[in-house]
């Protein structure tokens, strides 16, 4: 048996985006593991969301576009699945939008999306959040 990335939830976290981690007995098991190390402690998803709530909310008050960089495949809609919507428009990067297309034709709830290269009111932006894979960092793309 083989896995990718997958999400083992502590008290009071829920990963909106995928089924709950379910132990399967197996032969032999590969996994991609970055950060399976015991060394690695994360903070309950909604501490991390709240905090990026304010972040952003902060941001569209003073005009400011909130840029977040996520995987295109797993962690972009995680991202989008935890956060406050209601704080402004979401952008995406074009190779986000067809993950979450598929996400959503398999029911998973995320926010409406707009591609973020589609925007023409520069006075969207300045309340933004936009949702980008990591490789365009420090691009015009």
């Amino acid at each position: 048996m083989a896995s990718g990335d997958y999400f083992v939830s502590g008290a009071g976290d829920d990963n909106r985006t995928c089924a709950p981690f379910e132990p399967v007995r197996c032969d032999c098991f590969i996994t991609e593991s970055t950060f399976g190390l015991p060394i690695y402690r994360w903070r309950p998803q909604r501490e991390v969301f709240a905090d990026v709530d304010a972040w952003w909310r902060a941001n569209a008050a003073a005009g400011r576009a909130s840029v977040l960089m996520g995987y295109s495949f797993g962690k972009a809609q995680r991202i989008l699945a935890g956060v406050d919507a209601s704080i402004g428009p979401i952008l995406v990067h074009g190779a986000v939008e067809p993950l979450n297309e598929a996400y959503r034709a398999a029911g998973v709830a995320l926010p409406a999306t707009q591609l973020a290269t589609e925007v023409k009111d520069k006075a969207v932006l300045s309340r933004a959040l936009v949702v980008a894979p990591p490789a365009v960092a420090g691009s015009a793309g």
